[in-house]
């Protein structure tokens, strides 16, 4: 039986849900009884040597898209003599923090795209691809992510007053916007706890200072990180989800809101068609500050609307990640 590989980069707990689909798929492939091995490169570390030392010829290898354009040379070389899937996660030529790159990424990507079988994670991102590429629909195949078994939300507060947000803290997370936003409606009670990595020490300095001058120093925390397991009771301790994403292939912490009962506050990014269509959550129009305030605002002035969210919400789909590793095996 052919073993599989999967490689990335950084560290593997992490609470993005590009990591979390990662490692959720290797524990549910193992328990099938399949030999997977996952490999995390570090910062100086390259994939032709660890690729050359532990993938044999038979062996299947899924290459992360974070890692596939710096890669992309040797991934060329490989594609003839090895079975190799591109897991897109995100695209870089979608990520808005590699705008000034988009001419150089677009090329790179294009050329990866056309050479090897592209494993997706939403029907949205697919069809994104395929639009900007010019790819056949028949190379991507769409895994969606799952969620696992998750405690309902039971009871609300009549208004929403504590929120959370759980993302890294990077510019493609809109934190910008959530803070600008929050500034609009700082005169009514809230206070909002913040979930996620914070490495991008000047982004950070940004936010705390838009934080500073608006005032906000005793409303607005960041927490750091927290074990993935944790983050459903933080959403059921919580009254709102607060999400300003630029940009979400899927955007697995809205699948991870309405399987707990959270109400919601969202860009429109990912496959939000998808999620709003089990009414449990706002996605507000554009990227506007005033579009999110008045959004928020409504919710924390009018009953009826924030009521509405959880008492007229459809319960969320049923999927597993032992679904979702089945799914990857027919695909092998």
């Amino acid at each position: 039986m052919s073993k599989i590989h999967l490689f990335n980069v950084g560290l593997e707990d992490q609470i993005s849900g590009g990591y979390l689909y990662n490692k959720y798929l290797v524990r549910e492939l193992r328990k099938l009884g399949r030999s997977v091995s996952a490999h995390f490169l570090k910062e100086e570390e390259r994939l032709e040597n660890v690729f050359n030392k532990e993938v044999k010829t038979n062996d299947i290898v899924l290459i992360d898209s974070l890692l596939l354009v710096q890669e992309a040379d040797f991934v060329l070389a490989k594609k003839s003599d090895f079975s190799i899937y591109g897991l897109i996660h995100l695209p870089h030529f979608f990520d808005p923090e590699k705008a000034q790159n988009h001419s150089t990424i677009f090329q790179i990507e294009r050329k990866l795209f056309y050479s090897i079988s592209l494993i997706v994670t939403s029907d949205f991102i697919k069809n994104e691809i395929i639009k900007t590429f010019e790819i056949a629909s028949e190379k991507i195949a769409v895994v969606d992510p799952a969620v696992s078994v998750y405690t309902q939300k039971e009871t609300f507060s009549d208004v929403p007053r504590k929120f959370i947000s759980v993302s890294n803290v990077i510019e493609r997370k809109g934190y910008q916007l959530m803070i600008e936003g929050l500034a609009l409606v700082n005169d009514l009670d809230w206070e909002l706890d913040i979930y996620g990595n914070r490495d991008d020490a000047n982004y950070l300095s940004l936010l705390v200072q838009k934080i500073n001058e608006s005032g906000m120093q005793k409303k607005i925390h960041f927490r750091g990180t927290i074990e993935h397991s944790l983050v459903n009771q933080k959403m059921i301790e919580a009254d709102l989800l607060l999400n300003t994403s630029l940009f979400e292939t899927y955007n697995m912490i809205l699948a991870e809101s309405l399987a707990s009962g959270l109400p919601f506050v969202s860009t429109k990014v990912g496959a939000f068609e998808k999620f709003d269509s089990f009414k449990g959550g706002v996605f507000f129009d554009g990227f506007e500050k005033e579009s999110f305030a008045d959004s928020l605002k409504k919710l924390m002035t009018e009953e009826t609307a924030y009521k509405k969210l959880y008492t007229q919400n459809i319960p969320f789909e049923s999927r597993t990640w032992r679904i979702v590793a089945e799914e990857f095996l027919s695909i092998f």
